[in-house]
């Protein structure tokens, strides 16, 4: 696996949970809209509230260089036009200078190190 396809699937993991939470806070108010119910009022802040976390999390842990462990986040979320993708242009780490096209070894879960 190389860093650019971990970066990919963090954000989609990242952009499926924020639209999970979108869709329950929006939800929510279309029923407290029509129902004038405000009983659905948790349910609009737990939608926000899962959406903030999944996008906080993505922000601060979800794009770091799987080499020197830095945050990318900027080069990934920011990416232009590419809504589920990395920005093809962004082709080396900023602080370790190391391609992200190169295959990364990963650890699985029982700690033993593997090149995928």
């Amino acid at each position: 696996m190389t860093a650019r396809e971990k970066f990919n699937r963090t954000r989609h993991r990242i952009g499926y949970v924020s639209l999970v939470g979108s869709l329950v806070a929006i939800t929510a108010v279309t029923i407290i809209m029509a129902n004038n119910a405000m009983n659905a009022l948790p349910f609009f802040a737990l939608g926000m509230l899962i959406a903030f976390i999944g996008f906080a999390y993505g922000m601060c842990f979800g794009y770091r260089c799987p080499h020197c462990d830095y945050s990318c986040h900027a080069m990934c979320v920011f990416s232009g036009k590419q809504m589920f993708r990395v920005n093809p242009h962004f082709q080396f780490c900023p602080f370790c200078g190391t391609d992200i096209d190169m295959e990364v070894s990963v650890t699985d879960e029982a700690g033993t190190a593997s090149s995928v």
